[in-house]
């Protein structure tokens, strides 16, 4: 799914090969690049840049968010990197909220199914991937 290869040649032709060959050599920055078997769609989608202020557009003139759904998601736009991920606890984002975990625990999950962002557990925390603010989402 290199998007790199798929390119017509250009002054960077070469240097696309060798990068392509150095991510699969570095388990670390191939998970960045490039989806590893078994990942999601959505992680994907992190080769598209993520654009934060595009984000916030789109939360703040969704007429079917409630407030407390559009806050949650203007919180994550802060938290999310260029790629639009972000690791971060239900804690830390009722506290960016000035809510409780219990309503974050309650909307979470249904701005996930609202095609927002998808989540994947880690031991103490939840990486949270960006689905839209991105071009052409």
């Amino acid at each position: 799914m290199n998007s790199k290869k798929n390119k017509s040649p250009s002054t960077h032709g070469s240097n696309a090969i060798t990068e392509g060959a150095q991510l699969n050599d570095n388990k670390g920055a191939s998970r960045e690049k490039l989806p590893l078997s078994g990942e999601s769609d959505a992680e994907a989608q992190i080769e598209q840049k993520f654009n934060a202020e595009l984000w916030r557009e789109q939360v703040i003139f969704n007429p079917t968010l409630i407030s407390s759904q559009k806050l949650i998601l203007l919180v994550l736009s802060y938290a999310f990197d260029e790629q639009g991920r972000c690791e971060t606890t239900q804690e830390w984002i009722a506290e960016r909220t000035a809510t409780g975990v219990r309503l974050i625990c309650e909307h979470t999950p249904i701005l996930e199914q609202l095609g927002w962002y998808s989540r994947k557990r880690k031991r103490y925390s939840m990486v949270y991937i960006a689905l839209r603010g991105r071009e052409g989402s």
